[in-house]
């Protein structure tokens, strides 16, 4: 097998860095386990339900955390509850340091 072929596949894998606010997301997601919307909002200090949604996607495609319920407008975001990813922990806080 191509070492070029191995790395790539290595690098692919990899989570790509996420904003401060993805950070600030994360971070009280995996402090506080299951979280509402409107209470990780206020927590992570966004201003807005759209502002949340911008920094959970990144970490919804990365897999770091789920999401019960959908992102489509303010009242669903709020009311959705989002949890870290049991598989995913690790991965997250290391992340984050």
């Amino acid at each position: 097998m191509n070492a070029n072929l191995v790395k790539d596949a290595a690098m692919s894998s990899k989570p790509e860095a996420f904003s401060d606010e993805s950070g600030r997301v994360l971070r009280v997601v995996l402090d506080s386990g299951i979280i509402r919307g409107f209470e990780l909002q206020r927590r992570a200090g966004l201003e807005s339900a759209e502002a949340l949604k911008a920094a959970a996607m990144p970490l919804l495609n990365q897999n770091l955390i789920t999401v019960s319920g959908m992102l489509v407008d303010s009242y669903t975001i709020e009311r959705a509850q989002f949890a870290p990813l049991p598989s995913a922990q690790q991965t997250a806080r290391f992340l984050l340091k």
